[in-house]
């Protein structure tokens, strides 16, 4: 009876403790992924699936398939990143890339993970990591770019200060009518 009751207690953690990853995953708008690095193949999260348009039992993912998704721009130097994390040329895999949905729309995506098995010979086996959605992170970034651009470029003077008045940042206009190095 009390192996019973161990062994009950253990599956309600496990199952808890499974829906607490899944909720936080969702949460956080990030995927996992089990990659197997001989075969290719991948078991991904149903939130995996869901941040690329597609239904999680639809979905059958592979290092191929990553790759044939990934933004033309991208390509080269994601996949050389993987390469070079799989050979240990690096010691970190962590990647932003962009990569499309179903729908045909880009999406921008943080890709962290590690090796977590090796085959008898020393290989990598197993690659286990999260796909992150960052495409707000992306577009505000690029928005910030372009504002900052604009600010740099503008033919009137631009003075960024502190609460207590010391200056933090001038654009050229700024140091060219002043005097004032941007030092």
């Amino acid at each position: 009876v009390m192996d019973i009751t161990r062994r009950r207690n253990a599956e309600s953690a496990m199952i808890e403790s499974e829906e607490r990853l899944r909720l936080a995953l969702s949460g956080a708008k990030q995927g996992l992924y089990d990659l197997n690095v001989h075969t290719g193949k991948a078991i991904v999260s149903p939130e995996y699936a869901l941040m690329l348009g597609y239904e999680p039992d639809e979905f059958n993912e592979s290092n191929s398939a990553w790759r044939d998704r990934l933004h033309p721009d991208d390509l080269e130097r994601v996949y050389s990143t993987y390469k070079a994390y799989i050979t240990g040329q690096i010691p970190e895999y962590r990647v932003e890339f962009r990569q499309r949905t179903l729908s045909g729309d880009w999406v921008w995506v943080l890709s962290q993970a590690r090796i977590v098995a090796w085959d008898s010979s020393g290989e990598p086996l197993r690659m286990l990591g999260t796909h992150t959605d960052i495409t707000v992170l992306k577009q505000a970034e690029e928005s910030l770019r372009i504002q900052s651009a604009c600010i740099e470029a503008a033919s009137y003077s631009i003075m960024i200060t502190d609460a207590s008045g010391t200056i933090l940042w001038v654009n050229k206009a700024f140091a060219t009518l002043s005097g004032y190095t941007r030092q």
